[in-house]
């Protein structure tokens, strides 16, 4: 059975959210993020933070960029991610609007769910 008509998306649909609105463009269809809690924030802050003193006391380059920061994963426009965290080494894979290829290092934290009542 064929799936019902549905728009592909593309990465001018990605760039062209609204300004806030967290997805990630993945095969051509656009998943929504959602807003990320406090505690979550915070430990993103703690390991930027970590790998950010780890890299300037070794005198490396590396650039570290918490979320939300665009990674076009395979730099041809088709897998757009915004990783929880992204170490990128090499200057060229950074032009103004995010990550064109795979950053060095990309973290995606996920945290228990805690169910109430």
């Amino acid at each position: 059975m064929s799936l019902p008509n549905r728009k592909i998306c593309t990465a001018e649909d990605y760039w062209n959210l609204s300004e806030g609105q967290l997805a990630e463009l993945i095969d051509g269809e656009l998943y929504d993020r959602k807003p990320l809690s406090r505690v979550h924030q915070e430990l993103v802050v703690e390991l930027s933070a970590s790998i950010l003193n780890h890299i300037r006391a070794r005198k490396g380059e590396c650039k570290v960029y918490p979320a939300p920061f665009a990674v076009n994963l395979m730099a041809n426009d088709k897998i757009w991610v915004e990783p929880d965290i992204s170490v990128i080494c090499d200057k060229s894979k950074l032009p103004d609007r995010g990550c064109e290829g795979a950053p060095d290092l990309k973290t995606f934290m996920h945290l228990p769910c805690v169910l109430i009542g």
